[in-house]
């Protein structure tokens, strides 16, 4: 029983017989993956070059993604409503929910956001967005969530 357990794991460990030399085939294989690790590579470069272009905060019930043009909404939860105010200058979406939690606080400082404010009501959880300017918003539902499109309006 003894001999049987110390095997085992021996047995797991040994994958392959280090006395058989490769086949050309192996050999096409493993420089097949290392050209798909650098196309991998390169692929993860251009992702964080993307990704310099956007702040992303995660909250367990939604995440906002802030990208120059607007704001990624991913939630599973529908938007209420959504609308600009002047004065002070903030996007504000409410997203239906019965969620409850204390409020939230984040500075954002990208493209033309300043800071991030999250709280609940009674059916509903508000995103309150400082902007830097006023801009004309525009939501469109994705897969999963929203895409609120910030315009700045330019005054003559």
């Amino acid at each position: 029983m003894k001999r049987s357990l110390i095997l085992i794991p021996l047995l797991l460990i040994g994958r392959e017989n280090p006395f058989i030399l490769p086949t050309p085939s192996s050999l096409v294989a493993t420089q097949s993956s290392s050209i798909a690790s650098v196309v991998v590579a390169s692929q993860a470069a251009q992702q964080s070059s993307v990704a310099s272009k956007q702040k992303k905060i995660v909250y367990p019930f939604v995440t906002l993604v802030f990208k120059e043009d607007g704001i990624d909404i991913l939630t599973k939860n529908r938007v209420k409503r959504y609308f600009v105010l002047e004065n002070p200058k903030k996007l504000v979406v409410d997203i239906y929910s019965r969620k409850s939690f204390e409020s939230k606080r984040a500075n954002v400082d990208f493209a033309n956001f300043t800071k991030l404010t999250l709280g609940s009501h009674k059916s509903y959880y508000r995103i309150a967005i400082g902007l830097k300017q006023i801009c004309k918003a525009t939501l469109t539902k994705k897969p999963f969530g929203y895409f609120v499109s910030c315009e700045s309006l330019s005054k003559p």
